[in-house]
């Protein structure tokens, strides 16, 4: 029976999220005029902009002004980004505060243990014993090829 609310609330919490975005899309266009986005942009032409290139853009030998170019953009949408990614971690407190309402004093208590024993993993691992995904990939796929293997042998 609990699964229903949650899965209202989690549809309740997208729809306001996407209501946010799109407000706040709005809102930024009307309010700024064409002569702030040139002045924007001859301030971006005169300091070095520096960014992170999306993923694989690095394999497809992107000339230097073209990194430039990617960089600017992103310039222009990271303030915009980082205040959507604010006011949704803003409504996942919230949205947290609220659950955690429901719950009695016993059931509280058990989270906060739950949540600082996480905590405390998390703190004790070692942070170069995680894997990266091509990793992963390639000892399951070399997992699969064994386990063929074997079985073309029996």
């Amino acid at each position: 029976m609990l699964k229903r609310p949650a899965l209202l609330l989690g549809m309740l919490l997208t729809t306001i999220a996407v209501s946010l975005f799109v407000a706040s899309g709005i809102a930024n266009s009307q309010s700024k005029s064409k002569t702030s986005k040139k002045e924007e942009a001859k301030k971006s032409d005169d300091e070095e902009i520096k960014g992170r290139l999306p993923r694989y853009y690095g394999q497809l030998d992107l000339k230097e002004e073209q990194i430039a170019d990617i960089y600017k953009v992103q310039a222009e949408y990271n303030d915009e980004i980082q205040e959507l990614e604010d006011k949704l971690a803003a409504l996942r407190e919230k949205m947290n505060a609220e659950c955690e309402k429901v719950l009695t004093a016993a059931q509280k208590k058990t989270l906060a243990d739950l949540r600082d024993n996480s905590d405390e993993k998390e703190e004790a691992k070692p942070k170069s014993t995680t894997k990266k995904k091509s990793e992963s990939k390639k000892s399951d796929s070399t997992k699969k090829e064994s386990d063929k293997k074997s079985d073309d042998d029996n």
